[in-house]
């Protein structure tokens, strides 16, 4: 068997962001590197030595591609068995066609797993609905529905709440053949990388601990947070599974931990992994050198960690409103950014990742969260200097009078200067002029919100944000109605505010409030309006940001039983995502069940509202406080880095903090006729405090509508 050395060429079937790092490893190694992809100019052919556009099923294709090279690899599992087998006739391939086979079917891979005596949950085949009353006996409920062929990040997988709610599942996967397994209740989800070389030899990797949102791998830190015991057992099941498939190369074990440390396997990858990126940077060996290491037959290189670390990838949601603001990444000296060369830029699509390495894996994991929020590009602090510049942050300024600076003690009096700002990173202590730094402000919540706000305000204002004990501020109002809200969004959020500045005697004070129901201008669609209020009762000022997003998991039905529920627990994001549960005939009809986040007691919820409804029907509805709902304290994040950078940014008259966009004036011309269009011409800048206002240019500079948005061109 002939070692492949630098020099030779390699052969990558599959041109995505893992082929392209596998790529750049091997050209620093020395290697020519060829790619075979469907898609021109993807990633990895922008680093390849040379290119052949053709589908991975294309066996005369990837013959040619073999023709060319001394040992072909792959950088995903899609690429059909039949094809590899093909290839192994005249020149190795490795992963091989036989372990191919048994990962890409989930059914075969989880025979496999049962055969060979390695712990997973219990499933059941389902290839045809005749057979679904035999399959509700074997696997118990709820039940996760996933396609035997294809799917990654959560694609073609559903969640069955109860046996009836099945065959809908199942033609929500398209009617394909599929494998049913029960849900696991886990306390963690962790990745076990390892390589195996042609000679059997294995290195294993730390063991990975993974955070996913919405079925896509958000972060991974790493060490895991497990126990010695859990990550022996955990390694020593991973390489028990490439030792019996006799894999080579690198191999992904993704597993789940239980309340007790137990272990089950969840799914193989024999592939290079999301889950390893930490180790292209952290690790003496890289989970791509080491594949590289392994499919050439030389000996496996060292894979110690150098250095904890925390990844966090990068999605295409960060380009929808720009380009991202890449300074937030490349001005911190411990982040290192990886992007992966993709034209187009859409959500859920992975479009690079950033690894932040540091011994605290909870302040690298801040950190991630605060880089992700600060990319965006209406996320941004400012610096002094020579003239006055605005970002698109789209929030509202509360004027109020201007008094002498007196009232309430604490809080922080400091000069106010006449520097205006201009774009600048922000780290986590300010490097910019802050009014604010040093000072306290009190942030009026009972739903955990400061985990959100605090560390942005701290990073970017040095400002120290302080919760209460015992505040109670559902006596303004619960968004599930068995207490009444008095008053606008704004007014409700100002009295929060002024809650807890009563309670502390601060004279800063922070408060949030969220509003959800049917959008206006199309009832059918949800809308959730999110506020962020700040206080100076020295300064007499009130700034909010705000965000008004159709994008959103709030929800609500009316169902007699679980599985008439399992459409809406989807779209809730259950059980991440909490929900609610009372009778159908309304808040005040009977008892209400707040925080559900598991399976038992959804149930029992629902069998108690609906007896005590009229109609025997219970409503289901998203929880959406804070605390219960990430992707709500995802947004109150996003307007705490947008208030942070408000706060920074002063009037260019007067010098007090807050000065940003408040209003917009519509009416950008038509190019051709000059008439009046319903788009956004100018953008209205005022200070919170004095009278001034300025009107400026759209931030993208465009100055002229098209035709088709123009009312006379185009009635």
């Amino acid at each position: 068997m002939r070692t492949v050395f630098p020099g030779d060429s390699i052969g990558v079937l599959g041109g995505g962001q893992l082929g392209r790092m596998l790529a750049l490893e091997a050209r620093r190694m020395g290697y020519r590197v060829g790619v075979l992809d469907p898609v021109a100019g993807c990633p990895a052919a922008q680093v390849a030595d040379f290119y052949l556009q053709a589908p991975l099923d294309d066996v005369e294709a990837a013959l040619r591609l073999a023709a060319r090279v001394d040992v072909v690899t792959l950088e995903n599992e899609f690429v059909p068995s039949a094809v590899i087998a093909q290839l192994e006739v005249s020149v190795p391939v490795r992963p091989s066609s036989s372990v191919l086979r048994t990962i890409q079917d989930r059914l075969l891979q989880k025979e496999f797993l049962k055969a060979a005596g390695f712990p997973q949950a219990p499933f059941a085949a389902v290839d045809d609905p005749r057979r679904f009353y035999e399959v509700v006996r074997e696997v118990d409920f709820p039940a996760v529905l996933k396609s035997r062929q294809g799917g990654y990040d959560g694609k073609g997988q559903v969640l069955v709440a109860e046996p009836g709610a099945l065959e809908n599942a199942w033609r929500a996967i398209g009617g394909r053949p599929a494998v049913l397994e029960t849900f696991v209740p886990f306390k963690m989800e962790i990745a076990v990388i390892l390589a195996r070389g042609v000679q059997g030899e294995m290195r294993v990797y730390q063991v990975a601990e993974n955070v996913h949102v919405r079925h896509i791998l958000h972060t991974t830190r790493v060490p895991a947070r497990v126990s010695e015991r859990t990550r022996r057992e955990a390694e020593r099941l991973a390489c028990g599974i490439a030792e019996i498939l006799g894999h080579v190369g690198v191999m992904a074990v993704e597993m789940f931990v239980l309340g007790g440390e137990s272990v089950l396997i969840n799914e193989i990858a024999p592939r290079t992994h999301n889950s390893g990126h930490y180790t292209f940077g952290t690790c003496v060996t890289s989970q791509f050198e080491q594949h590289l290491r392994a499919v050439c037959g030389l000996p496996l290189g060292d894979p110690a960690l150098l250095s904890p670390a925390v990844m966090v990838n990068l999605l295409g949601d960060l380009w929808l409103e720009g380009t991202p603001r890449w300074e937030t990444v490349l001005s911190r000296g411990n982040a290192r950014l990886h992007l992966y060369g993709k034209g187009e830029a859409t959500v859920g699509r992975k479009m690079g990742h950033v690894l932040i390495v540091g011994t605290d894996t909870d302040r690298a994991l801040q950190d991630a969260e605060e880089i992700v929020a600060l990319l965006r590009p209406d996320a941004t602090a400012f610096a002094p200097t020579d003239r006055a510049e605005l970002t698109a942050n789209h929030g509202s300024a509360v004027p109020g009078p201007a008094p002498a600076l007196a009232g309430r003690t604490g809080g922080c009096a400091g000069r106010l200067g006449g520097a205006k700002f201009r774009f600048r990173k922000t780290g986590r202590t300010p490097r910019t002029p802050s009014r604010y730094n040093g000072c306290a402000a009190v942030l009026s919540t009972k739903h955990g919100k400061e985990v959100v706000v605090g560390p942005p305000l701290r990073a970017i204002l040095g400002l120290a944000v302080q919760v209460p004990a015992g505040l109670d501020t559902d006596i303004l109002g619960t968004f599930t109605g068995e207490v009444e809200r008095v008053g606008s969004p704004l007014d409700i959020a100002i009295r929060k505010t002024r809650m807890g500045m009563d309670a502390t005697g601060l004279s800063l004070g922070l408060a949030s409030e969220g509003s959800f129901g049917p959008d206006p201008r199309a009832p059918f669609i949800p809308l959730h309006h999110e506020l962020l209020v700040f206080v100076d009762d020295r300064l007499q000022t009130q700034v909010a940001e705000q965000s008004v997003t159709n994008r959103t998991n709030y929800d609500n039905t009316t169902a007699a039983s679980l599985a008439e529920l399992s459409d809406f627990l989807d779209r809730a994001g259950f059980p991440s995502h909490a929900v609610v549960v009372r009778p159908s005939a309304g808040p005040e009809s009977g008892p209400l069940y707040k925080g559900l986040r598991t399976v038992e007691a959804l149930q029992a919820a629902l069998r108690d509202c609906a007896s005590a409804s009229p109609d025997g029907l219970a409503w289901g509805g998203t929880d959406m406080r804070a605390h219960m709902n990430p992707s709500r304290l995802a947004i109150i994040r996003r307007l705490a880095f947008r208030l942070g950078s408000r706060l920074l940014r002063v009037c260019p008259l007067c010098g007090t903090p807050g000065w940003g966009v408040v209003d917009v004036i519509k009416g950008l011309p038509c190019e051709e006729r000059g008439h009046p269009t319903g788009l956004v011409s100018e953008l209205v800048a005022a200070c919170p405090r004095c009278a001034h206002r300025v009107n400026r240019a759209r931030y993208d500079g465009r100055r002229a509508a098209s035709a088709g948005d123009c009312p006379y061109c185009n009635p």
